[in-house]
């Protein structure tokens, strides 16, 4: 099997920033996930599961598609009966942490209501951003986002950063809901409490880095169930022979045969896994 040919997820890809010149591997065509607000809670409805997903955090609300070429791309899709290799778009709303100044509970939860997104993302807490946003703002905006996420039964995106004790105290509060920790770079102990509190970890490019010991190591401790897959392209990059490159979905492979190796599974069964619990967040394709 050639890498590319296998199920293929990125659960947290910015794809509305990034550079048009940069998104050839969407030259298969994309076959968009949210085609209408009406829509976007309705079971998928195609004559067989897609292979290849792409999640689309917001950041200041939904994801909004720059270029003309990027929209047509993922727009256009291609006929219900030929899926293979096609790239499904998915897009969340959501406001991070770091780009709060407008945040208005009445104003989030009114558009929500109107998107009804899949999952809302990315939200949640950063120590980076307290000079702009106190802790106790950040707390309750992110409060105030996992209750519409709560209220809609839907998953979350979370973005952590210094944050993990107030983020598990403010978790508990929501039990039952479920979401990715996106950017998982911690230890196992950390990832445990994310995984019971119902968080799938997001693994991305930093695991390619030699450096990069801790995230291994609690990598290599824990199951495939546990784990999706990441890039947040174009913000993140990764060495390849000491060469610095870009990520992008392309660079999937390489992260599912990094953890492949650290857990001594098969490139094959790791893939399988990691796609099938990204799928696991999306509204429920009925069988056939």
């Amino acid at each position: 099997m050639n890498d590319m040919d296998c199920p293929l997820a990125d659960t947290h890809c910015h794809l509305d920033l990034m550079p048009e010149e940069t998104l050839s591997f969407l030259s298969s065509g994309a076959l968009s996930g949210y085609p209408a607000p009406s829509s976007a809670l309705s079971p998928l409805k195609t004559p067989e599961t897609p292979t290849r997903l792409i999640f689309v955090p917001g950041v200041t609300g939904p994801a909004v598609f720059r270029h003309a070429n990027q929209s047509a791309r993922i727009s256009a899709g291609l006929p219900n009966n030929d899926l293979s290799g096609l790239w499904r778009i998915f897009q969340m709303t959501g406001v991070h942490p770091g780009y709060l100044t407008d945040f208005n509970e009445q104003d989030f939860r009114s558009r929500t209501a109107v998107l009804h997104p899949f999952m809302i993302g990315e939200i949640g807490l950063d120590r980076k951003y307290e000079d702009r946003f106190a802790a106790d703002f950040q707390e309750r905006c992110l409060r105030i986002q996992l209750a519409a996420a709560r209220d809609y039964g839907i998953p979350v995106s979370l973005h952590v950063v210094g944050r993990h004790g107030a983020a598990l105290r403010i978790l508990r509060e929501f039990p039952g809901l479920r979401g990715i920790l996106h950017g998982f770079t911690g230890s196992k102990d950390l990832a445990l409490e994310y995984l019971r509190s119902g968080f799938l970890l997001g693994i991305g490019p930093l695991i390619l880095n030699p450096e990069a010991r801790k995230l291994k190591s609690a990598a290599a401790a824990l199951a495939p169930e546990n784990l999706v897959t990441e890039t947040d392209a174009p913000f993140m990059s990764y060495y390849d022979n000491g060469i610095r490159k870009a990520a992008t979905p392309e660079t999937l492979p390489l992260i599912i045969r990094k953890i492949s190796e650290l857990q001594g599974r098969s490139f094959e069964d790791t893939a399988a896994v990691v796609f099938r619990n990204a799928l696991s967040l999306l509204p429920q394709i009925p069988e056939a």
